[in-house]
Order: structure tokens, then sequence, then C-alpha cells
């Protein structure tokens, strides 16, 4: 069975949050996407590649890379999409590029997995507090800052 593809367009500047199911619909967009494997297993499709991710996975999608999902569990999934305009001095090399690797592999203790755990908390429990928007931005920006290195 052959997938369309379609774009989204994102409102605002980021959507964080968690979710036991990840989109099969194939679809791109201007923003980064990140998927966090806190429990479960799916396989993540960027472009032309099948990737098997799984628990302590990070995958990474650059902006206008075409990616989708299909689950072979319900999981634990924590979604960050963001635009890059939130990543300090490093918009052009983002939005320009695609990434080697889409997936890295993290353990539970590695700080980059601590770091979006914390964003996905604090998105939950502060999300209307008015500084909201600031500390986000500073997260994404540490855990970028990870990333990038």
């Amino acid at each position: 069975m052959k997938k369309i593809l379609f774009k989204e367009e994102k409102k605002g500047p980021y959507d964080i949050f968690e979710d036991n199911t990840l989109s099969p619909l194939p679809h791109l967009h201007n923003n980064i996407e990140l998927i966090l494997v806190i429990n479960g297993s799916a396989i993540a499709h960027a472009d032309r590649s099948d990737i098997p991710i799984s628990t302590g996975d990070l995958f990474v999608s650059f902006p206008n890379q075409v990616h989708y999902y299909e689950n072979s569990s319900f999981g634990d999934y924590g979604i960050f999409i963001f635009a890059t305009d939130t990543i300090f001095g490093k918009k052009e090399l983002i939005f320009d590029n695609i990434p080697e690797n889409n997936v890295i592999h993290l353990d539970t203790q590695d700080e980059l997995y601590k770091l979006l755990s914390e964003l996905l908390d604090f998105r939950k429990t502060y999300k209307e507090n008015q500084s909201a928007d600031t500390i986000t931005a500073g997260y994404i920006n540490l855990v970028f800052g990870k990333l990038l290195n």
C-alpha cells in the first residue's frame, strides 16, 4: 500500500509531549523532531532508511526530512518538535543539513537522556508558567549543544 506524504504546518515555536504511539503517516515539516523512546520499540523511517528504535534511543529528524513511524508496540515516547529559530546560532547549519545517522543510543543515566526527561517533566508541570517559553528554549539549546558535540 502506497503511503501519501504530507507537509505539516506547526503553530508556535515548539510542541513537547508524551504519547504511547507515533505517527504512521509520512510527513515533513520545517521543524526538528526528536523522539525519545522511554519504553517500547518502533521502526523509524527517515528518507529511505528504516531504523529500529527501542528503549533509550533518540531519533532525530531535521527540517524537511521525510519521516514516519511503524509502532511494533505501544510504549512511552517523548516527542519534541521545535523550530530551528529556537536554537541559538545554528539555524542555517540545521536547516541546510540532515544527520548522517538519525538514531543516538542513550543510557538512562546519560546527560542528554536526563535533560530530555527534565524538559518533558517541566512542560507537564509548568506549561502555563509565564517563564515557560524562556526555560523551554534554554533546555532545547542545552540539548542541541550536547547533540552537536
